[in-house]
């Protein structure tokens, strides 16, 4: 039997939420999966406004197909939206410095679209692939630069997507207990708790982890190589 890290590791993808498309989409390569989503990324910055529109658009429709509507915590999603805000925000306000009224609202709102982009291709990628098969894409991806090292990258590229939940979950439940247990806490105090206690939590969970790595044999090379056939 698995335990929780082993498999946030290794990944698995419910079936049942699955529509047909976010099904035809998990049966692709990793390495196509994360191929066109750099190339996606990459153009959104560099193509005409237009362009990023429609990029942004079909990465939003994709992320939707592959079941952010129904596995996407509303949480999750204020995060983005206050992550979009920021930048946006800040971009609105440099552009205003510069230029006229219009162009920096013009300007922040291109800007917009093009994180929304991102972020949507993120979590395409994370609904669909688990952390080990991205890693194990991003190993081979590195392989001519990085040769025999290839394999440590994708360990560590699939470490840092296994703890991203691992965070947000961590963050959500401390959270949910110190309004509970100390609603009049000041927000500096309650600030400084709730970091200490997240380091406390995910410093007792990397042990979990490193024991997950262990039993897997995920600490050398030959499990983050393809084999053909």
């Amino acid at each position: 039997m698995r335990t929780g890290s082993e498999a946030e590791l290794a990944g698995s993808v419910d079936r049942k939420e699955q529509s047909r498309f976010g099904m035809w989409l998990k049966h692709l390569d990793p390495r196509v999966l994360i191929a066109v989503a750099s190339l996606a990324g990459l153009s959104v910055w560099l193509v005409p406004g237009e362009a990023a529109i429609l990029i942004a658009l079909l990465a939003v429709i994709a992320a939707w197909g592959a079941g952010a509507g129904r596995k996407i915590h509303r949480n999750l999603l204020r995060g983005y939206a206050l992550f979009l805000l920021f930048w946006v925000g800040t971009r609105f306000l440099f552009g205003w410095w510069n230029t006229s009224l219009a162009q920096a609202v013009i300007e922040a709102s291109l800007h917009g679209v093009r994180l929304v982009a991102l972020l949507a291709l993120g979590i395409v990628l994370s609904l669909i692939a688990t952390p080990r098969s991205l890693g194990l894409a991003f190993a081979w991806f590195l392989k001519p630069a990085m040769r025999q090292n290839a394999w440590k990258a994708g360990l560590a590229f699939a470490l840092m997507l296994s703890f991203i939940p691992r965070v947000f979950r961590s963050f959500t439940a401390l959270r949910r207990s110190l309004n509970q247990r100390c609603p009049h806490l000041g927000f500096y105090r309650r600030t400084f708790l709730l970091g200490l206690s997240i380091l406390r939590v995910l410093s007792l969970q990397s042990w979990d982890v490193a024991m997950a790595v262990a039993t897997r044999n995920l600490y050398r090379s030959e499990p983050w190589e393809y084999r053909s056939g």
